[in-house]
């Protein structure tokens, strides 16, 4: 909930009435499913790269470049959430920037859920 905080109308439009997915998703609810997905997603690849070594050198690459991606596009959602998390309260500038963001995190989230699903199933048709 912390990111709901952040998006749901301190400042930027009214969360019931913007909807931003083809669902009809208000902000908020987008936002707060966004950061705990991608969140989850970090995860994993922590467990990824600390695990077993990548099947290849490219396989490493795309992880790495991969990560950086959703590092970078998400960073103004964690940092809201954050702040939220420590009791304080994003600026206006960097609520506009986490209402920004929403769609390239997601965007990033979807390509790395890819890749570790794309990853997962290599790994399984190699055990014996």
């Amino acid at each position: 909930m912390l990111l709901l905080a952040v998006v749901s109308g301190r400042g930027l439009a009214d969360p019931v009435e913007v909807s931003v997915a083809p669902e009809h998703e208000t902000v908020s609810a987008y936002g707060e499913r966004i950061f705990r997905w991608q969140n989850a997603l970090m995860d994993e690849l922590l467990e990824a790269e600390n695990s077993e070594p990548p099947p290849s050198t490219l396989d490493s690459l795309q992880l790495a470049k991969a990560e950086a991606r959703i590092v970078r596009s998400c960073q103004p959602l964690n940092e809201a959430a954050s702040l939220s998390a420590g009791g304080r309260r994003p600026n206006v500038r960097l609520q506009l920037k986490v209402a920004a963001a929403l769609r390239s995190c997601d965007a990033s989230a979807r390509e790395v859920s890819k890749f570790l699903l794309a990853r997962e199933k290599a790994r399984l048709k190699v055990l014996p």
